[in-house]
């Protein structure tokens, strides 16, 4: 009777006899290396988890049929060998028993990531040398089955090789060192602590207290806190800074206001981020429990968000939302720098300690950090530097849109260098960016609703843009043509089809009434680019007249009309300006 088995994987055909590698995405292979306490060349088997990127996925390599019966103390032995890619990709081993023919597994031992680790971590694809192995004996004497199956699974996590060799199954005569380690956190005081652990591998988490400085600076921006405050309500937590604050505003547009005392807001959740305009550069400390970033997921609605950032260190965009790329739409930062995936543009570079995040998602996901320990791969690509250097363009009025130019759009001969700038009725700058091919992004900014005089386009307002040439120095006027009208829409993205020179300018504006719907008041606003006389009507949805709102002579500029709706039937009207021998019409919809 066999009284020993013992397998090296010396053979030519791979698997060997008797062993089997059940269906999955990949599977274990056999390859050449130095192996073992001997240093001699010989055959392993071994897992390619540095070019298969099939996070958590499992390839299994299983034994034929051990009669247990053999044995009076069966062991099992074998030798690792196993090296990282980095702190954020490391993968697993697992030895699994198996008493019903493969129908069931119980997990003997596993370890994963550092604890699996034989070798220091490998930037690049990596094979063991003869001082990189391991030895590890497993007892099998609490195995209560006479007949028994061993498998071996690697746990992928795109991170490097994992190799095997010389396993056996003997008697323990006492010359062999046996271990069943269970790794694990092992202090009944941390919050991960593992009652079954027998051995403590420095894993163990504690509740941290500390703070987090925000500085946030004159005018809008977009925070959040790695922290949890011990008073969560938003108004104790926002106190220390109460003097600087005009408004905060959740991604629901629920508001805190100091000046009336309203806390719309409720309490503060840290897997948010918040909108907050101040009068002054200052900064925000919280005090309070530290978050683990690891352990809180994110929550991602479909359409608009705006997530916290909870990590500590600052992380490139692109990797931090590596895993959503394919559900996101645009990310933006308080800046209105932009990351969009589908275009391969990242304007934001790296998340930021204290900073929150606009977000458009096509479908509800959820998104999660590393923890402060690890690192995420490093990235060849870095942040598209978009600033203008011919103008000094600085606004930030909290409120924007996009455009996007694809290099195929171009009817203009452009280069890196040349710049373009946005504008609004009356020639104020409200948009630049540098042209950055294959694609170029520009911000474009709208009104700041909670400041006296106008600093950004009216919403409806059209918008013009001109193209600066580097070289030469000259400024000209464009045409941007897509699917829409050339007017602002807070948080629109508009991909041009074609841009043009374009010398012609329209002579006055019509914009949306706000609020629309509206019930008992609404606000008109129209541009003139001379002094004309207007006259301003509003009929009903059959054409009926129903009231003249203006009709005289106006100065070039801006001008607003605040409209009575009390007296009106709930409907759909039309209000309409006529200039000069021209008409615009917008529909203005009355609610009761």
């Amino acid at each position: 009777d066999l009284n020993e088995m013992q397998e090296t994987f010396e053979g030519s055909d791979f698997p060997p006899s008797g062993w089997t590698l059940p269906e999955s995405g990949y599977s274990w292979q056999e390859i050449e290396v130095s192996s073992g306490s001997n240093c001699q060349i010989s055959n392993a088997a071994y897992v390619d988890n540095f070019s298969i990127n099939q996070n958590d996925v499992e390839a299994a390599l299983m034994s034929p049929k051990i009669n247990l019966e053999l044995f009076d103390n069966p062991t099992l032995s074998f030798d690792y060998a196993y090296a990282r890619y980095g702190n954020n990709y490391s993968d697993g081993l697992k030895v699994e028993i198996s008493s019903d023919c493969g129908a069931s597994w119980v997990t003997l031992w596993e370890a994963y990531g550092l604890d699996l680790a034989t070798a220091p971590d490998q930037g690049s694809w990596w094979e063991p040398e003869c001082g990189d192995w391991e030895s590890l004996s497993i007892s099998l004497s609490e195995a209560t089955a006479e007949t028994i199956n061993i498998r071996f699974v690697n746990v992928n996590g795109y991170g490097n090789s994992l190799f095997i060799d010389n396993i056996n199954f003997v008697n323990n005569d006492g010359s062999i060192n046996v271990v069943n380690p269970i790794q694990g956190c092992i202090d009944s005081n941390a919050t991960n602590y593992n009652p079954i652990a027998n051995i403590d591998d420095g894993s163990c988490d504690y509740i941290a207290y500390g703070g987090q400085n925000i500085n946030l600076t004159e005018g809008w921006n977009i925070f959040s806190t790695y922290v949890v405050p011990s008073n969560p309500s938003f108004d104790a937590v926002i106190n220390p800074i109460q003097e600087n604050i005009i408004i905060a505003k959740n991604y629901l547009g629920s508001a805190y206001l100091p000046d009336w005392d309203f806390n719309g807001i409720g309490a503060l959740n840290n897997l948010e981020g918040y909108q907050i305009k101040v009068n002054a550069n200052c900064t925000l400390t919280i005090e309070g429990q530290l978050i683990a970033p690891e352990n809180s997921s994110i929550p991602i609605l479909q359409g608009w968000n705006i997530i916290s950032y909870l990590r500590e260190n600052s992380a490139n965009a692109e990797l931090v939302l590596e895993d959503i790329s394919e559900t996101l739409i645009i990310v933006k930062d308080y800046l209105g720098n932009a990351y969009l995936p589908n275009w391969n543009f990242n304007g934001i570079g790296d998340f930021q300690a204290g900073q929150g995040y606009q977000l458009k998602s096509s479908s509800p996901t959820e998104l999660q950090y590393l923890s402060n320990n690890s690192e995420y791969r490093i990235y060849e690509q870095h942040k598209i530097e978009n600033k203008t250097v011919n103008v000094d363009f600085n606004l930030n009025t909290g409120s924007n849109m996009h455009l996007i130019i694809p290099d195929e759009a171009w009817a203009v001969e452009v280069e890196n260098g040349d710049e373009i700038y946005v504008y609004d009725a009356e020639g104020e700058m409200v948009g630049t960016s540098k042209v950055t091919l294959p694609n170029t992004v520009i911000c474009i900014w709208g009104d700041d609703e909670t400041s006296i005089h106008k600093d950004g386009l009216y919403t409806g307002e059209l918008w013009y843009i001109k193209l600066w040439k580097h070289k030469t120095k000259v400024l000209k006027n464009i045409e941007i043509k897509h699917h829409g009208a050339n007017t602002y829409l807070k948080d629109q993205i508009i991909t041009a089809e074609s841009v043009s020179i374009h010398d012609s300018t329209g002579h006055f504006q019509l914009f949306d009434a706000i609020p629309n719907p509206a019930a008992n008041q609404t606000l008109i606003r129209i541009y003139l680019e001379d002094d004309a006389k207007v006259l301003l009507n509003l009929f009903d949805i059959v054409g009926n007249h129903v009231q003249t709102i203006s009709n005289r002579f106006y100065t070039k500029g801006y001008h607003e009309f605040n409209l009575d709706l009390s007296g009106l039937s709930a409907g759909t009207y039309l209000y309409q300006i006529s200039l000069a021998g021209q008409r615009k019409s917008k529909r203005l919809e009355v609610l009761k």
